[in-house]
């Protein structure tokens, strides 16, 4: 059963069933704009999660998903909500490239692709409950792979995310248009011949998803504009430091336009305070040298990002950095073995998630 885990959860909940009676697009988008972890969101309860796959010590084939449990927090510790997707006997022969809403249900579902050059195969898992509901199968595409998968968003505002590809040989972005699980059409973006897709966000709060493009081996940076899975404009984006490199996007301000996330190879840190494709400000972090970021999502249901980070010493000891308005109010600890069982070790944190 689906948990609303606190009180902000129950704000949600009303609202979406208020919004029962308009549009079902519009009301998927408005809970998008509410919860900037909806993309991976596999409980449907407006709190982020993230997925563990097994990669050594008899778990090969394994996966889990990973909830904060907020019922069970304490000072300083959250017990994960864990949920046993079925072994996929392929996950050998298949990663997971990204996962995000491909039906607008409010559960994330999963991306995988065959590993080996030569092999153009596609998976779709549909998540429900944190459980796979079923399993599609796209057609056959990039047996070279000649194409990366930058990650998702919804980058035509039907409330579906959308998966965002680029070539790095040619600088050719593509998306694919995903309906219910399904590639429904296939759309050339444009070309940027010597860029690739850095990050994926909505940068102007219109409700459609942007991306921010990074020169291959160098500092330079663009913003393109979405709609309706269409180019509409380049933006260019300052030089945020010499050194800084993006590591996430997520709304840590709850202003609904998505900001950057920006370590430097020291572990200084940084965000890109961004309102209408335009850098506001750069407020600073604390160092994190010691730490390596996962992901960034809303893992609170607050409606504003916050940060998933594990130690870098590899012991498997996990976090949760609570954000608010670019700043830590909170860091809850979590257990070790990569957020699964003590029982159970062996599981690697297979994606960060989402483009982000």
């Amino acid at each position: 059963m689906k948990k609303l885990k606190n009180s902000a959860m129950l704000v949600v909940a009303a609202l979406c069933g208020y919004l029962a009676l308009m549009t079902p697009d519009w009301k998927q988008d408005l809970v998008a704009a509410m919860n900037p972890g909806y993309q991976s969101d596999f409980l449907g309860d407006g709190i982020a999660g993230f997925i563990w796959k097994g990669e050594s010590n008899g778990e090969q084939g394994k996966t889990r998903t990973w909830t904060p449990d907020w019922s069970t927090a304490t000072a300083n510790y959250v017990t994960p909500y864990r949920t046993y997707p079925p072994d996929f006997d392929a996950a050998l022969e298949f990663d997971i490239m990204t996962y995000g809403d491909f039906n607008g249900d409010g559960d994330a579902d999963w991306l995988w692709r065959a590993r080996a050059n030569g092999d153009g195969r596609w998976r779709v898992w549909q998540i429900q409950d944190g459980g796979r509901a079923a399993q599609n199968t796209p057609p056959a595409f990039d047996a070279a792979h000649e194409w990366t998968v930058a990650g998702v968003g919804d980058t035509d505002g039907d409330g579906d995310d959308d998966v965002v590809l680029y070539k790095a040989s040619t600088g050719e972005i593509m998306v694919w248009e995903m309906q219910n699980h399904a590639i429904a059409a296939t759309h050339a973006v444009g070309t940027k011949a010597g860029y690739a897709v850095d990050r994926i966000g909505d940068f102007d709060n219109d409700g459609d998803a942007d991306l921010l493009l990074r020169l291959v081996g160098g500092d330079t940076q663009r913003m393109w504009n979405l709609e309706n899975n269409a180019f509409v404009a380049e933006i260019n984006f300052a030089n945020p430091g010499t050194g800084y490199v993006s590591q996430c996007v997520g709304d840590f301000d709850g202003d609904g336009d998505s900001d950057v996330f920006l370590v430097d190879g020291s572990g200084n840190t940084k965000w890109a305070n961004i309102q209408n494709f335009v850098r506001a400000s750069q407020p600073f972090g604390a160092n994190q040298s010691a730490w390596i970021l996962l992901g960034c999502a809303d893992y609170d249901g607050d409606g504003t990002s916050d940060m998933l980070w594990t130690s870098a010493d590899g012991l498997g000891q996990n976090r949760i950095t609570i954000m608010q308005n670019f700043a830590s109010v909170k860091t809850y600890y979590t257990n070790k073995y990569a957020g699964t069982d003590a029982s159970s070790p062996g599981y690697g944190f297979e994606y960060r998630g989402s483009g982000n």
